[in-house]
Order: structure tokens, then sequence, then C-alpha cells
């Protein structure tokens, strides 16, 4: 089955928001991209481009046409001075040879978007949205909905380039062959049984380089994720933390009286170019934890 238009934006689009249970953003919207792509994997596999391959489309572009060429000069007499039997052989070698072009692109194309790596969405989802969205609906009411919203486009994705004056605003320094991407991959907003809201935001930005020099290019890139999240509590059960910033398991936290709750931010960076979902997850369930285990 294919996609439906929300699960073709929440794999492709920027910015997508969705507000459900855990279990129908996993039935409805996760479970099926993760299908799809197998389903990609799958025909392709079945096809014919996959089945010949390159080396048996190297065959069919250089050696069959050789071998027609040669065993028609024995069995026609004069083929090789008919100029209208040459045409076709030659017309025969340029569709066979050009037919091994498009295999031996569409083989490897294909191999570089769906075999040598994980394709980046399904990394985000398999490694970060549905383990982390699982586990805080395990603390949550039953059919209470989870918020997010969601970037599962790829850093350096068109979509997420900056242009010159958003990158002058961030106050970076132009620079010949600078190209700067942003994405918020991930806002998720839920709220637990006991009362206490919580919002993880997930963001990356990245700047990448090339440098041309005459001896060849040079390519840089160097990236920031930041991984936020607040804790509104309830101050009727749990007794007030003391304001202002104070450690929270090994993160430092800002603590905050907002009326009824008390409102507490961790803010964890990590300088790297490229998001690894499981690591993310991991310091989100750790922060739950250390704000947990310092509330009286």
């Amino acid at each position: 089955m294919a996609l439906t238009e929300n699960q073709l934006k929440l794999r492709d689009s920027k910015d997508f928001h969705v507000e459900d249970t855990f279990t129908n953003l996993k039935e409805n919207y996760f479970q099926p991209i993760m299908e799809e792509e197998k389903k990609v994997i799958e025909e392709y596999e079945k096809s014919l481009f996959s089945k010949v391959g390159c080396g048996g489309a190297f065959s069919y572009g250089c050696l069959i046409p050789v071998l027609l060429c040669f065993v028609l000069s024995i069995i026609i007499p004069g083929f090789s001075q008919n100029p209208y039997a040459k045409t076709i052989v030659y017309a025969l070698m340029l569709t066979l040879a050009e037919y091994f072009a498009i295999v031996w692109y569409n083989n490897t194309e294909f191999y570089d978007k769906h075999k040598s790596k994980t394709p980046y969405n399904i990394l985000v989802i398999r490694d970060l949205l549905i383990p982390l969205t699982g586990i805080i609906s395990q603390d949550m009411k039953d059919d209470s909905k989870i918020t997010l919203v969601t970037n599962l486009t790829e850093i350096t994705n068109s979509a997420n380039k900056l242009t010159l004056d958003q990158i002058r605003e961030k106050g970076i320094t132009l620079k010949r062959g600078l190209s700067v991407y942003e994405s918020n991959i991930m806002d998720l907003t839920a709220t637990l049984a006991d009362g206490t809201r919580i919002n993880y935001n997930l963001h990356q930005i990245l700047n990448e380089v090339y440098i041309y020099k005459k001896r060849g290019s040079k390519h840089k890139t160097k990236g920031k994720i930041t991984l936020k999240a607040i804790f509104a509590v309830p101050n009727k059960l749990y007794s007030p933390l003391p304001e202002g910033q104070i450690e929270i398991g090994n993160y430092p936290a800002l603590v905050s009286n907002a009326g009824k709750n008390q409102k507490i931010v961790i803010k964890d960076v990590l300088e790297e170019s490229y998001i690894d979902g499981k690591t993310v997850r991991e310091k989100a369930i750790d922060m739950m934890t250390a704000v947990y285990s310092i509330l009286g």
C-alpha cells in the first residue's frame, strides 16, 4: 500500500506537525515509512536492472555486439562490406552500450541511497522517534496524545539551507564556498500521568565550506546539535527546587517558578556534524531520570 499524503509529508517535508497517541503515531506514521523503505529495496531487487547488474550489462553492452558481428560476418557472405549491415550493427552496439550505462547508473544511485547506508529519515525514526515516544508514553495516561513537529530531511537538503541574510542574522561570517544548514529535527511535547508537561527540542546547525585551490579542493564541516528539555512540574505534587542555575545530574539546569508549576530547563550541546539518534535518545531519557531523581 502506498504512503498516504500525511505519511509522505512526514517523510519528506520540513516542520511536519502531528498530534496523536503513541500507538497511532507508531502504526500510522512511523512503521509505514519504514515498511515502505523495505518494499522499495525488495521491488528494486526484483527488477531487471538489479537482476542484470553491472557485470551483466557490460556483457550485453560490449561482448554481445562483438560476438554478433563476428557470427554475422561468418554466416552472411559479404557482410563486412555491406554498409547497411554495418549500420545496423553499430546502432545495436551503441544501444546496448547505452543500456549498460543506464543500468550502471541506476544500480549505483540506488545502492548509494538505500543499500550502502540506512536513509537518514529511517535512522531518525528507528533510533530516536519510536523508542523515545514509546518510553514517554509509558508514563502517560491511556489515550493521552503526543504532539510532534519534526523535520526528517537530511541536514544538507536544500530545504534546510539558509539564505545569505539568514546567515548574517546568526552572526556567521560570510566566506567563499560557505553553506549553512539549519534543521529543527524534533519538537516533542507530552503530559505525563502526574501532570508534568515535558518538551524536547532537537536542533541542528551545520557549516559546510568548500575551499577551492589550484591543487584541489578541501571540504570542511562544522556542526552543532542542541538538545533542550523543558519540564513544567506541578508544585502541588513536588517540593520546589531552588530557583536559578543548578546542577541536575551531569547537566546545568535553570529553575524558575511559573505559577502552579516550576519550570526546569536543561540543555546539552554536542559539537557534532551529524546526528546519532541513539545518543540523543539516551540523553533525553537521562535528562528525565535526572530531574525526577531530585524532585521531593
